[in-house]
C-alpha cells in the first residue's frame, strides 16, 4: 500500500486489480467493477459505498458477511500429520517440520501465499510427493505410500487449479461410488485404479504447464 501511495505521489498512474474489498476502498480513487466481462460500476467513488453494495456488485447478489455457526464438538482424530518435510520440484526445502492434527466433523484451513509450501503439502499427504514424516489416516501409516493406499483409508483430493476440473469431476464421481455402491474387493481394486489415474493426470498437467 505504501509503495502505491509513494508512486502516486510521484505523479504516476496506477491500475489496482483486486477482489479484497478493504485494499479496494483503502487505495482506489476511482472505481469500476467488472462482472462476466461486462462493468456494473464505472468510475465511481469506492468511498460512497458499503461494502455490502460493492459485494453486490462484484456478484450480482446480495452478500451476507456474517454467517451464524452451530456449536459443535469435534469427533476423534482422522488424519495425524508429525513433522512433515517435503522438497519441490527443484529440490528445495517447501515443507519443513510440519505437524497438525484433524479431527472427524473439522474444517481444518492453512492460510499463505503461494508458493509457500501448500501443493507440496498437499501432494505429500495425498501421496503424490514423496516426504520425511509421518502421516496417519484414521491410525494407518501412509506416508510415502501410493495414492491407491490413502483413497482406500478414506481420503478426497479435490485440486487446486482450474484445468484439473475433468479429473477433480472424475475423481469425486469415483469416490462416491467407492463409499456408495461397490464392496467386492475386484471393484474396489479397479476404482482404486481409476483415482490413481486422475491423479497421475492431474500430477502430469501441473509437470506440463
Amino acid at each position: 500500500m505504501e509503495t502505491m501511495r509513494t508512486l502516486v505521489s510521484q505523479g504516476k498512474s496506477i491500475i489496482f486489480i483486486s477482489h479484497k474489498l478493504n485494499e479496494v476502498q483503502a487505495v482506489a480513487d476511482r472505481l469500476t467493477v467488472l462482472r462476466k466481462g461486462k462493468a456494473t460500476a464505472e468510475g465511481i467513488d469506492p468511498q460512497g459505498l458499503t461494502r455490502t453494495q460493492l459485494a453486490e456488485l462484484m456478484v450480482g447478489r446480495e452478500v451476507i458477511f456474517q454467517v451464524d455457526k452451530l456449536e459443535r464438538e469435534p469427533g476423534k482424530v482422522v488424519l495425524e500429520v508429525d513433522n512433515l518435510s517435503a522438497d519441490n520440484n527443484r529440490g528445495l526445502p517447501a515443507v519443513r517440520g510440519v505437524s497438525f492434527q484433524i479431527r472427524e466433523g473439522e474444517i481444518f484451513g492453512f492460510a499463505g501465499i503461494a508458493g509457500n509450501g501448500q501443493s507440496e503439502l498437499v501432494e505429500a499427504v495425498t501421496g503424490l510427493r514423496s516426504s520425511e514424516g509421518s502421516i496417519r489416516i484414521n491410525g494407518t501409516e501412509v506416508g510415502n505410500c501410493s495414492p491407491r493406499k490413502s483413497i482406500r483409508c478414506g481420503l478426497a483430493h479435490i485440486p487446486r487449479r482450474s484445468y484439473w476440473s475433468r479429473y477433480s469431476a472424475e475423481s469425486l464421481h469415483y469416490q462416491k461410488r467407492y463409499h456408495e455402491e461397490l464392496h467386492s474387493e475386484s471393484d474396489q481394486q479397479w476404482l482404486a485404479d481409476q483415482l490413481c489415474r486422475c491423479s497421475r493426470s492431474c500430477k502430469w498437467f501441473e509437470r506440463e504447464l
